[in-house]
């Protein structure tokens, strides 16, 4: 899959610290999803689907959000499978920094 996406130049200096910060939320996420931590679960989901757009990774706020849901209805199978989402999409976005106007 491709993951192409426009980011404005202004957040360049801040989006490497962003990547490094989601995959600490993966391996977060996989070790909640080890120990059954539906709560650990949705607050990460809860998290991702808050700050992913405001750095222009819409994807990131969407995967989050059902993570968020999938974790109020306990549904690990459906997690573990959004984590590996989540886990693709970091490892291949490719970023073109934009000016905004």
């Amino acid at each position: 899959m491709k993951y192409d996406i426009e980011v404005d130049q202004d957040l360049k200096e801040f989006i490497p610290i962003f990547k490094e910060n989601r995959q600490k939320d993966i391996e977060a996420l996989k070790l909640a999803l080890a120990e059954k931590d539906q709560e650990k679960i949705q607050f990460i989901g809860h998290s991702l689907k808050g700050v992913g757009s405001g750095y222009g990774f819409v994807e990131v706020t969407n995967i989050g959000q059902v993570i968020e849901a999938k974790a109020k209805e306990n549904a690990m199978g459906d997690i573990k499978l959004l984590i590996t989402q989540l886990e693709d999409y970091m490892t291949h976005v490719k970023i073109t920094y934009v000016e905004e106007d």
